[in-house]
């Protein structure tokens, strides 16, 4: 749905979601048929996904909707981080987000509970977190999937990306004619940081480059992948 407001300050949760999430709880009659609507999943960029949860931003404290690590102020860069602990954190559950609404309801809490604000629209219709899905766009794609490609594209040569769009309409796609003996999944991977642009060896038949090309793939040989 699309919402104008005109404000110094956002919404808060219940105006966007209360009167959207009480409809959905009722049977929808459409021509006189019954329709029961089902919510599975609630997607949203992280700002967007604190606000419909009431939960603390992701550069706070508490952030992570899956545990319930605190995060340390890191001071040279002025925001939160979460450092890797190699004990296991406390996995939240729906009944953890019940019981600190609650807190901050009955005022036990003067902003937040273990970053938890209040009770989110959404628990009408949903169990949190278990319903609420990553952000696969921001957190995947655009980040790490991006730095990756940047990476990759300095140790491969000109010559093998050319390459890549000659290859033949076989199921077995040789991963470009430096490689044309080797399929790609037998190619081994080798860490970035043991790679520079001055020592690849394009003979190799041991280092593991993207197959990026405009070339078409049989869909019949792909994995089946759910969302």
């Amino acid at each position: 749905f699309f919402n104008f407001r005109n404000s110094s300050v956002k919404p808060d949760a219940n105006s966007l979601l209360d009167e959207i999430c009480d409809t959905i709880k009722q049977t929808v009659i459409v021509d006189n048929i019954n329709f029961v609507v089902d919510v599975l999943l609630f997607k949203a960029d992280l700002p967007a996904r604190a606000l419909a949860t009431k939960h603390v931003n992701h550069n706070g404290y508490y952030a992570c909707l899956e545990c319930d690590q605190k995060g340390v102020w890191y001071e040279e860069g002025r925001t939160v981080i979460y450092p890797y602990i190699p004990h296991r954190m406390n996995r939240r559950s729906s009944s953890h987000f019940d019981f600190c609404a609650e807190q901050v309801n009955q005022q036990l809490s003067c902003d937040n509970y273990y970053g938890i604000k209040g009770v989110s629209p959404l628990r009408k219709i949903m169990d949190i977190p278990n319903q609420i899905d990553i952000d696969i766009m921001h957190l995947c794609f655009i980040g790490h999937c991006n730095f990756l490609l940047c990476k990759w594209e300095k140790m491969i040569v000109k010559q093998s990306w050319l390459s890549v769009n000659d290859n033949n309409d076989d199921t077995q796609r040789p991963l470009s004619q430096e490689y044309s003996h080797q399929s790609y999944h037998d190619l081994q991977p080798v860490p970035l940081s043991v790679i520079s642009q001055s020592t690849i060896d394009t003979n190799s038949r041991k280092l593991m480059f993207p197959h990026v090309s405009s070339t078409m793939y049989d869909s019949g040989n792909l994995p089946n992948l759910s969302f």
